[in-house]
């Protein structure tokens, strides 16, 4: 594992969810997941953000790793499966899902759009996206529109997911069409990125220092 440190001084620590036949599940090659978090936000919860890929046995050993690490809540992308309780919410489609899977509180303030699932958990508003890759520039673009529009004046917000998008930002070797647009409408929200690249993979939780 390895470890990087925010502008608040809190460390992240990264999660690599190793597969039976020998897979990292978060390592994506492209580095599409991203996970940004307002830069006001000082609030310490365990998080993992990752993408199961449908995956049984990354679910499974998503199980394990949250008994492990004490995750509190989990942003993922592309689960086998979402539960039916009220510590699920999923997007419209269930490609994104936030699970409450630990002590944090209840889940408040939810609801699911098309590609993205909003919950506020304690003091942090939580957004979890997936916007696959067969998805339209055009409509990457509106949908993006839409998560800031709702994100916007929400100071205490981190959002995670898989857009399938490539910037060096988060560690690409270039940046695509898709990574200028996301980088060009979450600007407006004051996010930091908290996966910089650098060998490190995407999926982050936060420790308390």
């Amino acid at each position: 594992m390895r470890n990087t440190t925010g502008t608040d001084g809190a460390i992240y620590e990264s999660v690599s969810l190793g597969l039976p036949d020998g897979r990292v599940t978060n390592s994506t090659g492209s580095a599409a997941c991203c996970l940004l978090r307002h830069k006001s936000s000082t609030e310490h919860m365990h998080n993992l953000n990752l993408n199961l890929n449908h995956c049984i046995a990354a679910q499974d050993l998503l199980q394990q790793t949250i008994r492990e690490q004490s995750i509190d809540v989990a942003l993922l992308s592309e689960p086998y499966s979402t539960g039916e309780s009220s510590k699920w919410v999923t997007d419209a489609d269930r490609r994104s899902a936030i699970w409450s899977c630990g002590r944090s509180g209840p889940m408040q303030d939810t609801r699911s759009f098309q590609h993205f699932s909003r919950a506020k958990v304690n003091n942090l508003v939580l957004y979890s996206c997936y916007l696959p890759p067969s998805l339209p520039i055009a409509r990457f673009g509106e949908v993006l529109d839409d998560l800031v529009e709702d994100a916007r004046g929400r100071p205490r917000a981190v959002i995670a997911g898989d857009f399938n998008a490539w910037a060096i930002d988060w560690g690409c070797p270039r940046t695509d069409a898709r990574g200028r647009i996301l980088l060009e409408d979450l600007a407006s929200l004051n996010l930091e990125t908290l996966n910089t690249g650098a060998g490190i993979p995407s999926a982050e939780r936060e420790l308390v220092p």
